[in-house]
């Protein structure tokens, strides 16, 4: 066997798509979100089985409003096997046309990522003990990240990656249960912190937790517990759903059947330094922090307000996400900080909005905080973004207004 024929064509799809001639990465001129790209990564997905013209056709021009499909295919395939004939492969005719489809040479065919994980999470499935452990992780391994993201939004990539994601789930969910029967918990921590790292999702995060707790890392699932809960509030532009934060509630609580000791938890709630200005809180804490606030205003007769302050650009219109949005969020939570007193606290409720608590004031002097934080704000010289201001008193029986806002009215604020 000569060393052309030993080589091999490999594919990764998961996470990413690369292709690989004899280990060495190459790639076709047109980059790997065009056209005849995306018809590569259709045949190389599917070999060595046809693909019909019907089928390429509408992945690939279902949203184009073209005269003539077919001609724009065969100019896309025909683009395709020029730029084929530059890449490291051995020469040769490697996509044919027959019956109303085309085919990738099967002399040729490659060893795609997607289709060797399923392979393999199929026998893990199948097998029991040492060798389902074994399997699982030669699966896993396998499993790089989404399907095809330069093709999001696409719908045959979409639902292959829906499958795959399903799939590597369903595989760490059982490896780690096996792991943990095993008295493995170590490794079964590594597991959900590689899954997180893959497959984002806050099972992977209570699995940490879970494991940490179970070797007698109590500070360590805590800290596990208050990243997350973090990085919720501060990065995704969502609320924490309300089985997130009951399942965060439910970690909390196990938490506390650790005898520690006073001084380390007085340690926790001291402030290492003294900041002046609001204080940031993330959701969930602020949830509690307002209605036990609510309950001692209610017995003291004092009353206390909620703010929502929201961002949009120029046309008022929210501020795509992205660095900007980013640069203009931090800026936000730093002038409304600086604008509140300490015993008022504040929180993220998403990228664009943020919630105030204002205790023992009334709405004119509510009127006087937005004012500070509109002229805080304006001061970070600020460009095409508006601000918009809601408030409503905070003694309600419940904040369940916290979940629906109100309609929002936008004000013009440069």
């Amino acid at each position: 066997m000569s060393e052309q024929q030993a080589k091999k064509l490999t594919v990764s799809m998961l996470g990413g798509f690369r292709m690989y001639w004899g280990g060495e990465e190459f790639r076709i001129k047109s980059g790997s979100s065009t056209k005849p790209a995306h018809i590569l990564q259709l045949l190389l997905y599917h070999a060595p089985d046809r693909v019909t013209t019907a089928k390429l056709i509408e992945c690939l021009f279902a949203y184009d409003d073209i005269l003539n499909p077919n001609n724009s295919l065969k100019a896309s395939v025909s683009l395709l096997r020029c730029q084929l004939e530059a890449t490291p492969l051995p020469q040769m005719d490697f996509i044919t046309f027959q019956n109303r489809s085309y085919v990738w040479n099967e002399a040729l065919t490659p060893e795609v990522d997607a289709r060797v994980f399923e392979r393999l999470a199929g026998e893990a499935a199948r097998a029991g003990g040492e060798e389902a452990i074994r399997l699982s992780y030669e699966a896993c391994r396998y499993y790089g990240g989404a399907f095809l993201p330069a093709l999001v939004g696409v719908d045959w990539a979409e639902v292959l990656n829906v499958h795959y994601g399903n799939l590597y789930a369903a595989l760490v969910r059982r490896l780690g249960k096996l792991l943990c029967e095993r008295g493995r918990v170590e490794d079964a921590l590594a597991l959900a912190r590689e899954a997180q790292s893959r497959l984002p999702s806050d099972e992977w995060l209570i699995m940490q937790m879970q494991c940490h707790m179970e070797l007698g890392q109590w500070d360590s699932a805590k800290q596990v517990y208050m990243d997350a809960v973090t990085t919720m509030a501060r990065d995704y532009d969502v609320q924490p759903s309300a089985e997130l934060l009951a399942q965060y509630r439910v970690i909390s609580s196990k938490l506390v059947n650790h005898l520690g000791a006073f001084s380390d938890m007085l340690d926790d709630i001291r402030e290492e330094a003294f900041v002046g200005g609001g204080y940031f809180c993330t959701f969930p804490g602020f949830i509690d922090s307002a209605r036990i606030t609510v309950r001692t205003m209610a017995r003291s007769g004092l009353s206390c307000f909620l703010m929502l302050v929201s961002l949009s650009d120029g046309s008022k219109l929210p501020i795509p996400s992205g660095a900007k949005l980013d640069d203009v969020t931090v800026k936000l939570q730093e002038a409304i900080r600086m604008s509140l007193r300490r015993s008022d606290f504040f929180t993220q409720y998403n990228q664009s909005q943020y919630i105030i608590f204002l205790q023992g004031t009334n709405r004119e002097n509510c009127s006087l905080v937005q004012k500070r934080i509109e002229n805080n704000f304006r001061a970070f010289s600020v460009r095409d973004t508006r601000l918009q201001f809601e408030c409503h008193t905070a003694l309600l029986e419940t904040l369940d207004e916290l979940k629906n806002p109100a309609p929002l009215q936008w004000t013009v604020r440069q």
